[in-house]
């Protein structure tokens, strides 16, 4: 007869390093880094004060670290929300609910807020409306539109595979600029790297005719290598000293995110830039994830008919990966 497994959850004193190591494990997004706590803070919520818990799974003879989670607590509005939602160990899976379960518990009634629009955890919505003492109040759905590599059986099939203007645009950059180099730093040494980023992103946009914040590129450029570190990097594609595109991004684990980049010309360097990233990326992770941003959605999800709205992002063949943001109360 087996018995019902015991969730018991404690306060984490761990270090920053092994808090982003299990993270990683859980195939956690960008956002469950422990310092990401602090940039979330500084760019949105100023009044939270943010708490570590870890669960555990209790038998006779030990207790095991099952998952984790970053918490942000507004006492003011009596409200908290996760930075990522629960990072849970895959084989651990069947136990999100009990997890959530013994947060609620600890943290008392209130307003919580659960998930990220860029996360790829399944929609939590209807397990949550599942356990005791809550009730969903509101649901923003998204579909987080990246890269799968796992579906081709190597680096050259997917190549093949992007469509034909991607292609052709690649075989006339790499014939124009057969000397280009790509530079990547990472973390703070990325500062060297962010005029020439900001400078190809204003170009495209421009050449695009599409408004964007100066402020905004400029704040989380800087800020991101401070508080994640190693974390963060900015990349460029140059050819004689002159640089030809950009790209800034973040990786955890197996997945890689495209923040934000832009190209001096066009076309062609810019897919140049990426292909090269993605390469080295899917060389490292032949199984990982490429994500290219997220888009919000009405609806069911629909895996055999979803398609992006964005033509740039069909041409890489992005899968979608279902996810919400859950708003509800606990009683």
């Amino acid at each position: 007869m087996s018995s019902t497994p015991i969730v018991t959850i404690k306060r984490t004193q761990s270090t920053d390093a092994a808090w982003n190591t299990f993270a990683e494990d859980c195939g956690a997004s960008y956002r469950s880094l422990n310092n990401w706590s602090k940039f979330w803070q500084f760019s949105n919520y100023l009044s939270l004060r943010t708490l570590r818990f870890s669960f555990y799974l209790q038998s006779p003879v030990a207790q095991v670290k099952v998952g984790q989670c970053l918490i942000g607590v507004s006492l003011k509005h009596n409200r908290a929300m996760t930075t990522d939602g629960l990072q849970i160990l895959p084989e651990y899976y069947y136990l999100w609910q009990a997890c959530l379960q013994a947060l609620l518990s600890e943290l008392g009634p209130g307003q919580y807020i659960y998930g990220n629009n860029f996360s790829i955890e399944p929609p939590r919505e209807s397990q949550i409306a599942m356990l005791s003492g809550t009730a969903v109040q509101s649901v923003c759905s998204y579909t987080v539109a990246g890269v799968k590599f796992s579906q081709w059986d190597s680096w050259e099939t997917y190549e093949r595979d992007l469509c034909h203007n991607v292609r052709r645009n690649l075989r006339k950059a790499r014939e124009k600029y057969p000397d280009a180099i790509v530079e990547t730093r990472w973390g703070l040494s990325s500062f060297n790297l962010v005029p020439s980023v900001l400078k190809a992103k204003s170009v495209m946009y421009k050449r695009k005719n599409v408004s964007s914040s100066k402020i905004f590129t400029t704040t989380g450029l800087f800020l991101r290598p401070i508080f994640i570190k190693k974390n963060s990097f900015c990349s460029i594609l140059r050819s004689n000293n002159e640089t030809l595109s950009a790209f800034s991004g973040v990786e955890i684990g197996n997945l890689l995110y495209y923040i934000e980049g832009g190209s001096i010309e066009s076309p062609g360097v810019g897919w140049m830039l990426k292909i090269s990233l993605m390469k080295n990326f899917y060389n490292r992770f032949p199984s990982g994830v490429f994500i290219m941003g997220t888009e919000m959605r009405s609806g069911a999800f629909q895996s055999d008919t979803w398609k992006s709205f964005s033509r740039y992002r069909r041409d890489a063949r992005v899968s979608g990966f279902p996810t919400s943001v859950v708003t509800f109360q606990y009683y």
